[in-house]
């Protein structure tokens, strides 16, 4: 899979921009702040449906225009050209297009065009709390396990409702603990359910990090990435009786999937706390692959890779190990940015052919 063309119309510092693509290796170069990031974003809105950095979709519009719109065209493996297109308009109305057919459901597009971005701001997957690690690892299975995808939206909808309901209980001192049974039965069954899968990948994910952490360093640092679950332990029936009382005082559901958490070590220590700035990085970027990877394995598809800022995350020796390890299987297609184009040429240039974009002005050239 591989995206041919991209246009861009009022999204967020560009007009109207329209590239295509040949070879492999895309590098845009150009200052801090002159959009560079927003071309990778661009992209992640046409896997994704959305932003990458999350907030508002009205955001993404341009200074004082009405709406944004996204377009592009991606080469499958089969020979056949999909054509995906995002476009929001201003006071919140988002339309989502597949060859210019629209999806009634988002989630429906999730998985089919599959990429793996990597950013600085990464490091708040160690720094932040659980909630960013476990919506990091349900984008990663929620790009080939749909019925997974599924669950977790019915489980967050289930959730909502019976925090809702917790929430007036509270407030009128009621204690009748048979008022949640219909939520209570439907948040149990959808949470076995996406517990037995995030048990099932972890297993296969760990293996990928593992192998791919090893390749990246080369210094015999020992990893782990563990899943944390009050399911391991207990039966999630069981922790809304046993948490009921705790559940009212606070008006909303205190345990379940919705609070697992994944502890990234290494060495035996955790790398938030004790890992050097190199160990972080280097921990995350095997993470990245290791999605790269696991998504591959599920789907066949090569998804596409985005670096942003590369230099910021790597030495230079360590880019040129990355870049010559990408350039070849199951690797696909890869954007790339940064501030200078001499390093670009002289790093990345030198092993592998690349298009070089330079970026300034709202405009790409």
């Amino acid at each position: 899979m591989r995206l041919q063309s991209l246009q861009l119309s009022q999204f967020k510092n560009y007009e109207n921009v329209f590239l295509e693509f040949s070879g492999k290796v895309h590098c845009f170069y150009g200052n801090n702040g002159a959009g560079k990031t927003n071309i990778l974003d661009a992209i992640h809105y046409l896997s994704f449906t959305k932003s990458y950095f999350g907030g508002s979709d009205q955001l993404s519009i341009r200074f004082g225009d009405e709406y944004f719109a996204v377009l592009g065209n991606f080469e499958m493996p089969s020979g056949v050209t999909e054509k995906i297109s995002v476009s929001v308009k201003e006071g919140g109305d988002k339309r989502v297009k597949r060859n210019d057919k629209d999806y009634q459901r988002f989630s429906e597009h999730i998985g089919l065009f599959p990429i793996v971005m990597i950013t600085p701001g990464d490091i708040d997957l160690i720094n932040n709390a659980s909630e960013v690690r476990r919506r990091f690892f349900d984008s990663v299975i929620s790009q080939f396990d749909r019925t997974y995808l599924d669950d977790l939206i019915r489980y967050n909808k289930v959730l909502l409702q019976r925090n809702r309901l917790l929430k007036d209980m509270n407030s009128c001192n009621d204690r009748d603990f048979q008022k949640l049974e219909v939520w209570n039965t439907q948040l149990v069954g959808y949470a076995k359910k996406i517990h037995q899968s995030r048990l099932q990948y972890h297993s296969a994910f760990s293996v990928h990090h593992e192998q791919m952490h090893e390749k990246l360093t080369q210094q015999g640092d020992i990893t782990e990435i563990e899943y944390q679950s009050a399911l391991h332990e207990a039966d999630m029936n069981q922790l809304l009786v046993d948490n009921f009382a705790a559940d009212l005082a606070a008006g909303y559901t205190t345990q379940g999937v919705h609070r697992d958490d994944y502890l990234f070590m290494v060495n035996e220590n955790p790398v938030k706390r004790f890992g050097s700035q190199g160990q972080q990085k280097s921990f995350l970027l095997a993470l990245k692959m290791a999605q790269y990877l696991i998504t591959v394995e599920k789907t066949g598809l090569t998804p596409i890779l985005l670096f942003d800022d590369i230099f910021d995350k790597l030495d230079p020796d360590r880019v040129r190990f990355l870049i010559d390890m990408v350039c070849h299987e199951p690797f696909g297609q890869v954007f790339i940015t940064d501030t200078h184009k001499m390093r670009m040429e002289g790093i990345i240039g030198l092993q592998t052919k690349i298009q070089l974009f330079e970026v300034g002005g709202g405009n790409v050239k």
